[in-house]
């Protein structure tokens, strides 16, 4: 029972819960009653510390590197912290974002001035690549459009699920 409670005290660590929070959920719904002092020796023991083992600056350097030759590019400091923290890595924020404005100058600048950085395409031919887009500003309605430069192919009341997506797309094709 103990190990049950310590995998549970585990993953909602990992998933960066307040202590309170923990305590609470542990209380509420695993019937679990733990005092936040409890909780963190409990925490302590099975070595979980909040800010005690930082990573490496390397390491954060090289994730960061990695990120921004795919699709990270696009995503400031926060976006890439909170990447960092579901990998594992811990790091502080303020260390991620001097980090990203030495290896990203101009990223940074543009980001800070809130200007987008467009995709490029190199196409073979036309209509060799599709960019698939999707209309959210009526989204808290409950209403979503699909489409694809030139035309809407689908509208409907989801668009959440990949199947649906891919679906219209396969209907359009």
């Amino acid at each position: 029972m103990a190990d049950y409670r310590g995998e549970l005290l585990k993953n909602y660590f990992l998933l960066g819960l307040k202590h309170d929070d923990i305590c609470w959920i542990l209380n509420h719904r695993h019937g679990y009653s733990l005092s936040s002092r409890q909780l963190i020796r409990l925490l302590h023991k099975a070595s979980l510390y909040r800010y005690k083992h930082e990573a490496d600056i390397m390491t954060v350097a090289d994730l960061i590197q990695s990120e921004q030759r795919g699709s990270g590019v696009m995503h400031g400091y926060r976006w890439m912290y909170q990447k960092m923290k579901c990998q594992g890595i811990n790091a502080r924020k303020e260390e991620v974002r001097l980090l990203m404005s030495i290896l990203d100058p101009a990223g940074t600048e543009l980001r800070r001035r809130h200007k987008l950085r467009r995709r490029l395409y190199c196409s073979k031919g036309p209509n060799y690549i599709w960019h698939f887009d999707s209309y959210d500003k009526l989204r808290p309605y409950g209403i979503c459009i699909n489409g694809l430069p030139g035309w809407v192919f689908a509208y409907g009341l989801t668009r959440t699920t990949q199947v649906v997506i891919l679906e219209s797309l396969v209907d359009t094709i």
